[in-house]
């Protein structure tokens, strides 16, 4: 299992799955029957997630609501 390549105040056992560091935007799998992908991004980064995914966010991350058009 590998070691973590970045650290936040989330951290949760075990990793299932860490992607490779090249790329674009790192994230890990974590824990066993009710697993969530922590995703770190940089400055400017985005993430869109349908309504209801959201588990958590750092305290520096802002929200945007956008409501689909039907």
């Amino acid at each position: 299992m590998a070691a973590p390549f970045f650290s936040t105040p989330f951290q949760l056992q075990p990793y299932v799955y860490q992607s490779p560091q090249q790329d674009v935007i790192p994230f890990q799998i974590l824990g066993g029957e009710a697993q969530i992908v922590q995703i770190m991004l940089k400055s400017q980064e985005k993430v869109i997630a349908k309504p209801g995914c959201m588990c958590y966010m750092s305290g520096s991350i802002q929200i945007e609501n956008v409501c689909p058009r039907k």
